[in-house]
């Protein structure tokens, strides 16, 4: 048999008779709630810790890191409600940046940020892009106990 993954970057694999158990696909699942409601719920309560807003000061400097255009995390639903806890804590805009960890893929373009963060968080906030080929803007933290694997995060951090 000829299976095509549900992927554009996946071509068709032939998979022998004998080899294929079956094709199997998760179920839908319906949300009780819109997922802005659902967003704003979590936030609002999260569990095992207190409130964002609770946990910042007016003065502390914050960075958000957030996933890049090859995930699917719906950072442009959730970031505003984010933004409106460490507004409610005094916390102002230019105190707020957002790295882009985007590991070694290439930096994202201003549509895709706005896509990814949403068109007033890119307006209103500094995004930063992760640059793991430029050593300037990485420090070198020394290595992993067990496998000796050298850690260079972002200056941003």
């Amino acid at each position: 048999m000829q299976y095509k993954p549900p992927y554009n970057w996946c071509s068709p694999v032939d998979i022998p008779d004998d080899n294929l158990l079956g094709i199997f696909s998760a179920g839908e699942e319906r949300p009780r709630l819109p997922q802005d409601h659902l967003i704003a719920e979590a936030i609002s309560n999260p569990i095992g810790t207190p409130r964002l807003r609770s946990l910042v000061r007016p003065s502390d400097r914050i960075l958000i890191a957030s996933d890049d255009h090859t995930r699917a995390t719906p950072v442009h639903a959730i970031l505003p409600h984010v933004l409106t806890e460490l507004r409610d804590a005094g916390v102002a805009d230019d105190s707020i940046r957002v790295i882009i960890a985007s590991g070694t893929h290439r930096a994202m373009t201003l549509e895709e940020k706005i896509a990814k963060l949403g068109a007033e968080a890119v307006s209103r906030l500094t995004v930063l892009d992760h640059r793991w080929d430029d050593e300037e803007s990485l420090y070198y933290l020394g290595t992993t106990d067990e496998l000796g694997v050298e850690v260079w995060p972002n200056r941003a951090l």
